[in-house]
C-alpha cells in the first residue's frame, strides 16, 4: 500500500535518512523493521457486516492461568459491545472476527489469515475489553511491546487501525497532551480506527512501543440553519439543525497505565510485567 510506505518514508526523512542514494537499502530495512513493529500486532476487528473496528495483540504465550497456549488482543468495549445480550437473565456473548496481517515488501501487507476471538474482559467505563483468539495453538510473534513510560508532548508518534474498514494503516502525528489516562495525538484516526495502538519510539532500546489505545475523536458542533427545498405550494423554509463534525487530528488514547490497571483488575497482570 503507498499509505504505508509514504508515511513511513517522511518519518525516515525527519530522522536523516537520505531517499535515493547509498543509503537507500538502509531505508528500506528500517522500514521493514518499524513497520514490524507497529502494524504486525495491529488487528482488523469484525463485529458483524456494519460493525468493524481495531485492536492490538498484546499477548502470545502460555497462558499464566490455563497452561495452554493463549493469545490476547485489547480494544475499545464499545467495539464488540453489539455483542453483548442478555438471554433469559444471563448475559451472553457472542464472538468477533480477527484478521492478522503481517508487514511486507514495499509497504504491501499480507494477510496471516482470520481468527474467532471470544470476549474474556470488558470494563464499559474504561472503555477498554480483552478478546483470546480461539484455535491457535502456536504462539504469535505479531506481539505489541508494552511501553513503560507515556510518551512526552511533541514526541512523534504513529496511530495504526482500520479506520474506515480498511486493513492497518499508520498515521503520522505528535503528542499534544498527556495525563493519567488520557494521550491527544495529532496523528489522524478515523471511523473504524478505535482500538488501534499508538507507538513511539524507546530511545534506549530502539523499538516502537504501545504507549495507548485508540478510543475516540474530537469533535465540534455546529448549530446552524438548513435550506429545504420547497415542494407543491409550500415554499423554501429554514430548518435549524445541529452537525457533529469529527476532527480526526485530535484523536483522544487511553495510556498504558489505563490499559494494564484494565488488565490487572481482570486478572491478566502478566501482561504488562511480562
Amino acid at each position: 500500500m503507498k499509505t504505508l510506505l509514504s508515511v513511513l518514508l517522511l518519518s525516515l526523512s525527519t530522522a536523516g535518512f537520505a531517499i535515493g542514494g547509498p543509503k537507500q537499502d538502509a531505508m528500506h530495512s528500517y522500514l521493514d523493521y518499524v513497520g514490524s513493529q507497529i502494524i504486525d500486532p495491529v488487528v482488523f476487528v469484525r463485529v458483524s457486516e456494519i460493525y468493524t473496528g481495531t485492536g492490538v495483540v498484546i499477548y502470545s504465550g502460555v497462558g499464566k492461568n490455563s497452561g495452554d497456549v493463549a493469545t490476547f488482543v485489547v480494544t475499545n468495549f464499545h467495539v464488540i459491545s453489539e455483542l453483548i445480550s442478555q438471554e433469559e437473565g444471563a448475559a451472553v456473548y457472542k464472538p468477533a472476527k480477527v484478521w492478522i496481517y503481517r508487514y511486507a515488501e514495499k509497504g504491501s501487507l499480507s494477510s496471516r489469515g482470520m481468527y474467532v476471538a471470544n470476549i474474556v474482559a470488558f470494563d464499559k467505563e474504561a472503555d477498554l475489553a480483552l478478546l483470546q483468539l480461539h484455535g491457535n495453538s502456536d504462539t504469535l510473534t505479531n506481539v505489541a511491546k508494552i511501553g513503560r513510560s507515556p510518551p512526552r508532548v511533541l514526541e512523534q508518534v504513529f496511530a495504526v487501525g482500520s479506520g474506515l474498514g480498511w486493513v492497518p494503516f499508520p498515521t503520522l502525528g505528535m503528542v499534544s497532551y498527556v495525563d493519567e489516562k488520557t494521550i491527544l495525538a495529532s496523528a489522524p484516526i478515523i471511523l473504524g480506527s478505535s482500538g488501534g495502538g499508538l507507538f513511539a519510539l524507546n530511545h534506549d532500546t530502539g523499538q516502537h512501543e504501545l504507549v495507548g489505545v485508540a478510543k475516540t475523536i474530537s469533535t465540534v458542533t455546529i448549530n446552524g440553519d438548513v435550506k429545504v427545498p420547497g415542494f407543491l405550494n409550500i415554499g423554501h423554509r429554514m430548518v435549524p439543525t445541529t452537525v457533529e463534525v469529527p476532527v480526526p487530528h485530535m484523536g483522544h488514547f487511553i495510556t498504558m497505565k489505563g490499559v494494564c490497571t484494565f488488565l490487572t483488575e481482570n486478572g491478566h497482570a502478566y501482561i504488562c510485567i511480562d
